[in-house]
């Protein structure tokens, strides 16, 4: 009798960021899970690739380049935006063309 093979999947996320002077910092991180294959296996691995990524990003953090280390802070932790000039008071219909 055959024996199964066990299914391995590989998750992963890479990030670049520019330091601003015509060079980058990146980071890559891979995980390989050997599953079985069923319904919870999809929430795993988006569970890992979520890990992957705040990892990937809180290690770009304590990057040298300044630039780096910010805009992976941005993205890791992204500060409510408001757009400049919109009133969400009014009535869209109201608006003018």
């Amino acid at each position: 009798m055959m024996s199964a093979v066990p299914t391995v999947i590989t998750v992963g996320y890479e990030r670049k960021l520019s330091d601003g002077n015509y060079g980058s910092v990146g980071l890559s991180m891979m995980v390989s899970v050997p599953v079985e294959v069923d319904e919870a296996v999809s929430g795993a691995l988006s569970d890992y690739a979520h890990r992957l990524r705040r990892e990937v990003l809180s290690k770009l953090i304590k990057s040298g380049p300044p630039r780096v280390a910010r805009a992976a802070a941005e993205e890791l932790n992204p500060r409510p935006r408001v757009a400049a000039g919109v009133d969400d008071s009014e009535d869209p219909e109201d608006l003018p063309f």
